[in-house]
């Protein structure tokens, strides 16, 4: 809060209100996103890194042999299949350009594996649970080195925002209508030397990230069972 006080270029929009709606940022340190930045927030700032996750091998052998970890569930929770471990060795290897930040084998093996040294910020923008078309997720811009670089892309975008878009929608509701193309130019003027994000580059965020594996697993059986109540299969065209 002392941050925002002291920026005037946060502090005039906080001062007076001029959106045609309300603007959410939202900070979490790592892709877990414990606060949900990415499924919530028009602005979201989410701690990443680039490459592959740091992996203390001595230590990671101990969790094994004291039976604390297995090896196979940590390769099989990977989704982009960037791990492997050499039994021979006893050596788990991720591959950092496969690597989508999905979590699963730092909730799983930590500290053994920990987030890696390259750390970044990715900056996304456009969720809501609540606005004119509906709840939808936040797409990525760009890789940051600093909290300070949002800033001028943050104050040139809520500029366009108010210029653009109809009273009660959400700068989701703006690029459902106009376009990404008013993101990209923004951040081509205000970000031009940042690494734009990609799928790859950034950190793969769902809004069941923060969840645990049983919680996943109910809320996928869940679903499921609202299929079959009403299409009676989970495959109907319908």
């Amino acid at each position: 809060m002392d941050y925002v006080r002291s920026h005037p270029a946060v502090y005039r929009y906080l001062n007076t209100q001029m959106f045609p709606y309300k603007i959410k940022f939202k900070f979490s340190g790592c892709p877990m996103d414990c606060a949900t930045a990415n499924s919530r927030a028009d602005f979201a700032l989410i701690g990443t890194w680039i490459g592959a996750p740091e992996v203390d091998q001595g230590l990671f052998r101990k969790m094994v042999e004291e039976g604390k970890i297995n090896p196979k569930e940590i390769v099989d929770s990977c989704p982009s299949k960037a791990i492997t471990w050499d039994e021979e060795k006893k050596e788990l290897r991720i591959d950092g350009s496969k690597c989508l930040k999905a979590m699963n084998c730092i909730r799983k093996a930590f500290p053994a594996i920990r987030p890696g040294k390259n750390r970044k910020i990715a900056l996304l923008v456009g969720a809501h649970v609540q606005g004119h078309f509906g709840p939808k997720l936040a797409r990525a811009v760009a890789l940051l080195d600093s909290i300070e670089e949002v800033i001028p892309f943050a104050t040139e975008l809520i500029n366009k925002y108010m210029e653009l878009a109809p009273r009660r929608h959400r700068i989701g509701d703006m690029i459902i209508k106009r376009g990404f193309k008013v993101i990209s130019e923004v951040a081509d003027k205000t970000l031009p030397n940042k690494p734009k994000g990609t799928p790859s580059s950034h950190l793969r965020i769902s809004i069941g990230t923060n969840l645990t594996d049983d919680e996943r697993k109910m809320y996928e059986d869940w679903a499921k069972q609202i299929m079959n109540e009403y299409f009676g299969g989970g495959s109907s065209s319908r």
